[in-house]
């Protein structure tokens, strides 16, 4: 390319001096247009690399992903029962115990769809945890039960179950629910408590019950409790948007 250039111009100069000089206004228009072209091919580099710069900038600004954290119950209550299954101890709330598993819990909220239930981002990550706390501790707590420091950040805490009998209407089983929002670590921006409940003929439990039948009841029970309850939680957190 430079040979190039250094053999049009000795052309020019031979032709000026010669006594033409239309050589050397046409050499300046294609040394104008190269540099016009190199100038426009550089400017679009910047631009690119600004462009690539800025997505990487509004990635980074982006809003974190947000956590839903859910613990669940301790304990259970309820007026005592008689009946057998398995080795399962003759008392309601014994039973209850030993067949409502954390991960039955889990299970009867994640089959309610709890991001959306809640109006949380679609893109909210859920975490379960298997520890339980007293429910007055619960009730006392005020910081994240969490290490998380995610700015976006959501608890749910399964407080208790209880069943109330009734010979007349038929048992109702209810779940108490709390629901938390926090930006910062050391207390909630938002706390919603309450329960959903249900009639439940389950307890006490008959010799002869299918074990997985009775724990696809009571999760399927659970789970109806708590999308009784979501949507109250819901539209307390929509306020809490505006």
């Amino acid at each position: 390319m430079l040979s190039g250039f250094f053999v049009f111009t000795s052309a020019c100069l031979h032709g000026y001096h010669l006594g033409t000089q239309s050589c050397g206004k046409v050499s300046s228009m294609k040394f104008t247009h190269r540099f016009s072209l190199a100038g426009t091919s550089i400017a679009l580099a910047l631009a690119t690399a600004a462009y690539a710069q800025d997505g990487e900038q509004t990635a980074t600004a982006a809003d974190p992903t947000c956590e839903l954290h859910i613990w669940p119950a301790e304990n259970f209550g309820s007026l005592p029962f008689g009946g057998i299954f398995s080795d399962v101890d003759t008392s309601t709330d014994t039973q209850f115990d030993k067949l409502a598993t954390s991960e039955l819990q889990f299970d009867a909220i994640k089959q309610s769809d709890p991001v959306k239930s809640l109006g949380l981002p679609a893109d909210t990550k859920v975490i379960t945890h298997t520890e339980t706390e007293a429910d007055k501790v619960t009730k006392k707590r005020k910081v994240r039960r969490s290490q998380s420091q995610s700015s976006c950040y959501f608890e749910l805490h399964i407080r208790s179950s209880y069943l109330i009998e009734d010979i007349v209407w038929g048992d109702r089983f209810s779940t108490v629910f709390e629901f938390r929002k926090y930006t910062g670590m050391e207390e909630w921006d938002l706390r919603h408590r309450g329960e959903g409940a249900n009639k439940l003929k389950l307890f006490p439990i008959k010799a002869d019950a299918d074990p997985e039948e009775v724990k696809k009841t009571l999760r399927d029970k659970i789970g109806e409790n708590f999308l009784e309850y979501a949507p109250k939680a819901k539209r307390k957190l929509a306020r809490k948007k505006r």
